[in-house]
């Protein structure tokens, strides 16, 4: 399903763009049917998809048909482009929809390359409390690597904390996913945090110190 709104989106999206170029491609001249000042902008904004276009027109005026032909293969390339990109996009949406780790993964390794906007955050407060997958020390890692700052982070991370058996499963006695939750807790540095870390602290864990210490 949502692989189907995906393409449908992006159908929409090059059609409009690559139909805009066209009809601005054909309206150069001014024999043309549709021939207006406004041809030179829907160029301008279309010159991705209609500069093959254009150096045919230029070069040979008179036929519009091969425009056409052009303009038919700009258009797939422009569709499978276009669900590419927003497929990959929304790959953490459609991983926790779906409760699907291995989609989770790519996304994550997507996302380690990438800017994160605030916009995520939300999804990622959710992946962070699901239980279906295994990933919880990477995306704690990325919270803190990349420094997102937000208070929706706090709970979920104590939570994984606290509770090793349900979201920790692979932490051995250096517990890595329990460090990098007192690393992410420090750079969000917010008053909820810094009560978060005085829980931790009250574990007197090896562990949770040896990173707190690193602060000081």
């Amino acid at each position: 399903m949502w692989y189907t709104k995906e393409r449908k989106l992006s159908f929409f999206i090059a059609f409009a763009y690559v139909s805009i170029g066209t009809l601005s491609v054909c309206s150069i001249y001014p024999d043309d049917p549709f021939y207006n000042e406004w041809s030179l902008v829907g160029l301008v904004f279309t010159f991705p998809v209609t500069i093959v276009s254009f150096g045919y027109r230029y070069a040979e005026g008179d036929l519009l048909y091969p425009v056409f032909i052009i303009q038919t293969i700009m258009f797939v390339l422009t569709f499978f482009i276009l669900s590419h990109l927003l497929k990959v996009k929304n790959k953490l949406k459609i991983a926790i929809e779906n409760e699907n780790e291995k989609i989770l993964i790519e996304s994550l390794d997507f996302r380690q390359k990438q800017k994160i906007g605030a916009d995520d955050y939300d999804l990622l407060e959710k992946a962070l409390i699901g239980t279906w997958h295994s990933r919880h020390e990477d995306l704690v890692s990325l919270i803190w690597l990349k420094g997102l700052v937000d208070d929706r982070f706090v709970d979920p991370i104590l939570n994984i904390a606290l509770n090793q058996e349900i979201y920790r499963w692979y932490d051995d006695e250096l517990e890595p996913t329990l460090r990098k939750c007192v690393h992410a807790l420090k750079i969000i540095d917010s008053e909820k945090a810094n009560m978060a870390l005085k829980k931790l602290q009250a574990l007197n864990n090896d562990n949770v110190n040896f990173v707190l210490d690193m602060y000081d």
